[in-house]
């Protein structure tokens, strides 16, 4: 059966995993919902086989009741060996259904048994996590607590030993946690965080207006928490994309570094042999963190909310995360990129003079030679160009038609989020990423074939909960972390192109 429909792409990119409870019990639901509709079916359908069976076994009777026990001739033979042979064969039908009902009924069952974290769960994943390290909690308060995180221990370790594709992932987390290899059979216990934590903070307000209105208490609708929304993971999305090593503080990449030698040979003639060169490009894994502050009083109302909670918690922290990956990407690639000077001032003929100057570096330098595919520019930057117009009022650079929007098909939409339409020269498309620092008082444009030029390792983020001491402040501290490190394989494989030409204050 065909799930594609409910695949992990169809859930929202601010959902994606980051090694906590995630949104796939809808997904489960529908499944458990669709089990049990096939078993119903398959009901149906041996109840109708049991009604022909019947049927045909009284049409087989009735022949032997007319024959009066004499033997069977011509058209009531056929008649009668018919029946029964149908009849036989419905039974066998039915057996067989029989099983297929019993395994989708399991199936159902399996699937419809609640998960103690989901996202229409009552229990919050962070909330228990913080009760069992928190004194004060009360002994039934944090007992609830212990239990819920020792069945979805218990949950969690199931899915490694079937090798689901949550339990994959739990084995990733755990890996990025001890920074080594990990048992299959090792027991996940995600009660156990590296850093443990409940710490304190501001809350809400209530103001006293007109009548009994301060003593109406406010509804913590978490399913709607509006997101403090930074800087979009543009360039990191579009670099080749590989899952980090299991340890080490480093990756090494061989390469060569100069060319070997190879001509049309005379016959009888010496055949042309050149030793290439080697290199050792490297990079050093890095920390990228987000950290997420909540109120004490939004944490002690999280508890009816449950996974709602969790999740609202999840896409602020894994936004924060991205933003630190994608600086931390454009950077690596701007400090080894090749430096195009750029015009003194300002035209849409010298944007795309310096646009072909840096394409040049990727198509021309030797050992490179990649074809560029990416423009990335501010916001800023790209909202001046684009409001260019002639004599006439006609907009100068006009987008182009892409095929399709993913342009590729299998591509996540996080991936195309920030494609602006245009298509300039050289099939380069135009992307924005607010993530590039400006060069002195200029922004810097990046003309790249990053999938190429630049490995990008990234390992499973890790949460981690930190006390904070300031009871007078009464926030909790939730903290997303993950190793990243960026090696760039070709340095000419991107060119940066600053100038006079682009101040950042056109605007």
């Amino acid at each position: 059966m065909a799930t594609k429909a409910f695949s992990k792409s169809a859930l929202k990119n601010d959902q994606r995993v980051v090694g906590r409870p995630t949104p796939d019990e809808d997904l489960d639901a529908v499944l458990a919902e669709r089990a049990a509709t096939k078993e119903n079916e398959i009901a149906l359908i041996r109840d109708r086989l049991g009604t022909s069976a019947s049927g045909l076994v009284t049409r087989a009777a009735d022949v032997l009741v007319e024959a009066r026990g004499a033997k069977l001739q011509g058209d009531d033979w056929t008649s009668f060996r018919d029946s029964v042979s149908l009849a036989a064969r419905f039974e066998t039908l039915d057996e067989q259904l029989s099983k297929m009902q019993k395994r989708f009924s399991s199936q159902a069952k399996v699937v419809k048994e609640p998960r103690v974290y989901s996202s229409k769960s009552p229990n919050s994943f962070y909330r228990d996590v913080a009760l069992i390290a928190s004194p004060g909690v009360d002994f039934a308060t944090r007992q609830r607590a212990e239990q819920n995180l020792e069945r979805y221990g218990a949950e969690l370790d199931a899915a490694v030993r079937d090798r689901t594709r949550e339990g994959k992932r739990a084995l990733r987390c755990l890996r990025e946690r001890g920074r080594r290899a990990v048992p299959e059979n090792q027991v996940v216990r995600p009660g156990m965080p590296e850093s443990r934590a409940l710490s304190t903070g501001g809350g809400a307000t209530a103001t006293a207006t007109s009548g009994a209105s301060s003593f109406v208490p406010p509804y913590w609708a978490f399913k709607e928490t509006v997101l403090w929304r930074g800087i979009h993971r543009t360039v990191a999305d579009q670099c080749q994309s590989l899952p980090l090593p299991p340890a080490g503080m480093s990756v090494i990449l061989p390469s060569f570094s100069s060319t070997d030698s190879t001509s049309l040979q005379t016959e009888g003639a010496a055949v042309a042999e050149l030793d290439p060169s080697t290199g050792l490009p490297a990079g050093t894994l890095v920390t990228a963190t987000g950290q997420l502050t909540l109120s004490q009083q939004g944490f002690d109302r999280a508890g009816g909310s449950g996974g709602q909670f969790d999740l609202a918690c999840q896409r602020q922290l894994q936004q924060q995360l991205d933003e630190s990956i994608e600086k931390y990407v454009v950077g690596q690639i701007i400090n080894s990129a090749a430096a195009v000077a750029g015009q003194a001032a300002f035209t849409v003929a010298g944007l795309y003079t310096d646009l072909a100057k840096g394409r040049e570096v990727l198509t021309d330098t030797a050992g490179t030679r990649l074809r560029p595919t990416c423009l990335f520019t501010t916001s800023d930057l790209y909202s001046y160009v684009s409001r260019q117009v002639d004599s006439s009022g006609r907009p100068i650079v006009t987008p182009q038609w892409a095929p399709g929007y993913p342009i590729e098909a299998g591509d996540s939409p996080a991936k195309w989020s920030r494609f602006t339409g245009h298509v300039m020269p050289g099939s380069v498309l135009w992307y924005t990423a607010d993530a590039i620092p400006a060069s002195s008082s200029n922004t810097q444009l990046i003309i790249s074939s990053p999938d190429e030029s630049v490995a990008l390792f990234e390992g499973e983020p890790i949460l981690s909960v930190f006390p904070e001491t300031a009871a007078s402040s009464l926030e909790v501290l939730l903290n997303l972390r993950a190793y990243v490190l960026a090696v760039i394989r070709y340095p000419n494989g991107s060119a940066v192109i600053t100038g006079n030409a682009y101040p950042t204050s056109a605007v």
